[in-house]
């Protein structure tokens, strides 16, 4: 039986130059890093354009010395911005982080598809905040194509990607194996659905899981009627549908943990091992 194949957020990990932070990464027996340059970088980069081959291949190097791999390129945007300048800025991203993947040793760039107002509306869940979102899509895959990359959508309750229904029917609508899922089941409950929370994990896995790359894990709690993210371990989610999932039918699929800091990590990962030890 092959092992858990478990990465983090960079970010997440304590403040410090990349390569100790690598370093202490594989020290935890991670495998795999989720990567958002100007999160990690955000003093040296400026914008996309301070990005070059040369800084992505530094990177790519400090990561290959300590054998983590790049699970996620993250580069999460508004696909469905109103103004169309600022989505067009927005898209310019993206394509900046398909063309420079490779440099960084990444295979996926990473994004959830927005809002169309300022955070949540329910504007998102009318059709024509799909339809906005699908024709950012087919353009993102379209340019994923030229350089051999995938895009990595990631659904979530309050975007127009919102529920299993509607990523369904953006995978039919774009069949092109460049487009790939990051399925976070914490990111399809509310509090009127998360006591289903194994019913909504099961129905994903079910339905999207041979278009699914990459898992995000993570862990919340209810609190002021509210989801409240909390580091795994800590909360009320049930992480074995996953971990069943990764251990019998796929195989070192990369888990990224979300939520997690550093100080918790020993704890939860202890967790997550007995976890999976169960299913």
């Amino acid at each position: 039986m092959f092992p858990l194949n478990l990465g983090i957020r960079a970010h997440d990990m304590r403040d410090g130059e990349f390569e100790t932070v690598v370093k202490m990464m594989r020290g935890y027996g991670l495998k795999h890093a989720q990567l958002a340059p100007f999160k990690q970088f955000g003093t040296e980069l400026k914008n996309h354009n301070s990005l070059s081959p040369g800084f992505a291949n530094h990177i790519r190097h400090q990561l290959e010395r300590n054998e983590v791999d790049i699970s996620v390129l993250g580069c999460y945007i508004n696909i469905v911005h109103l103004d169309d300048e600022i989505k067009e800025e927005e898209l310019s991203k993206y394509f900046t982080a398909l063309r420079l993947a490779k440099n960084f040793g990444a295979t996926l760039v990473g994004t959830e598809t927005g809002s169309v107002g300022n955070g949540y509306t329910l504007e998102n869940y009318k059709e024509e905040s799909f339809e906005r979102m699908l024709a950012s899509v087919k353009r993102m895959v379209n340019e994923a194509e030229k350089w051999g990359i995938t895009v990595g959508i990631e659904p979530g309750v309050n975007h127009p990607l919102h529920n299993i229904e509607k990523t369904e029917k953006l995978l039919k609508s774009i069949p092109s194996q460049h487009l790939q899922l990051i399925l976070d089941p914490v990111n399809l409950l509310t509090t009127k659905t998360h006591q289903n929370q194994v019913l909504i994990t099961n129905e994903a896995i079910e339905k999207l899981g041979n278009r699914v790359a990459v898992f995000h894990l993570k862990d919340y709690v209810i609190e002021d009627d509210k989801v409240k993210f909390v580091p795994l371990g800590q909360g009320i989610m049930d992480i074995k549908p996953i971990l069943a999932y990764a251990k019998y039918q796929r195989p070192l699929i990369q888990i990224s943990m979300e939520e997690t800091k550093e100080v918790n990590l020993v704890e939860s990962l202890k967790y997550i091992q007995s976890e999976y030890e169960k299913v």
